[in-house]
C-alpha cells in the first residue's frame, strides 16, 4: 500500500493521523523511509504541517519540521490564527526559517515577510534580501532595513548581482541603496 497516498477527503494517511490525533500513527509514519512530508492534501492544497498548525498540534507541527517538512508561505493566508504557526516556525531550523523569508519575497506576501523577520531573531536574512534585489522588491528591502540590516552590505549584495547580471542599475532597488549610500557618506 502507498503511504502516501491520497485517501479519505484528499488527505494522506499522515493528515489523518493528524487529524485524528494519533501519535502512534504519526510516528510510526513519519519515520517510514517512504513517508513523503510535503504532499498536498488533493482537494484543499494544503500539507501535513500546514494542518498541524491549523489544528494547533504543535508537537506535531515541531515534528515534522525537524524532520525537514517544507514551511509553505501560503500557511500564514490559509490560518486564520498564526500563533500557532509562528510558534511552530520557532522550532524550525535557521535554513527552513531563511528558506520560509525567500519563498515570502518570491509570492510578494509582504504579510508574512512582516510576521516572519518580526518573529525571528538573528535570521540570516541575506537570501531574502538577494531575493528582494532580483525581484526590485523596494518594500522587501524596507521591511528588511527596518530590523536593522546593514545597509552598505545590502550595496555590496547589489553590486555583486549586477556584476552577475541578476539585476539592472536601472532597477528601483538598486538605485535606491545607491542612494541611500550616498547620502549617508556626507
Amino acid at each position: 500500500a502507498n503511504i502516501n497516498a491520497n485517501v479519505k477527503d484528499g488527505d494522506t494517511t499522515l493528515m489523518l493521523a493528524i487529524k485524528n490525533n494519533n501519535r502512534e500513527a504519526f510516528d510510526v509514519l513519519i519515520h517510514s523511509e517512504d513517508i513523503a512530508l510535503n504532499t498536498a492534501n488533493t482537494m484543499h492544497d494544503y500539507t501535513a504541517l500546514v494542518l498541524a498548525i491549523e489544528l494547533e498540534r504543535l508537537e506535531f507541527a515541531k515534528k515534522l519540521l525537524a524532520k525537514g517538512c517544507n514551511i509553505p508561505v501560503k500557511a500564514f493566508t490559509l490560518s486564520k490564527n498564526n500563533a500557532p504557526l509562528l510558534a511552530a516556525i520557532k522550532s524550525a531550523s535557521s535554513e527552513q526559517k531563511s528558506a520560509l523569508l525567500v519563498q515570502a519575497v518570491e509570492h510578494s506576501n509582504t504579510t508574512a515577510f512582516k510576521k516572519i523577520i518580526n518573529e525571528m531573531h538573528g535570521l540570516d536574512t541575506l537570501p531574502a534580501l538577494e531575493r528582494a534585489i532580483q525581484d526590485n522588491s523596494v518594500e522587501m528591502v524596507d521591511i528588511l532595513f527596518g530590523h536593522g540590516l546593514n545597509k552598505i552590505a545590502a550595496l555590496e549584495v547589489a553590486v555583486k548581482q549586477w556584476v552577475k547580471g541578476d539585476t539592472s542599475e536601472e532597477s528601483e532597488v538598486f538605485k535606491k541603496l545607491v542612494d541611500f549610500n550616498r547620502n549617508s557618506l556626507h
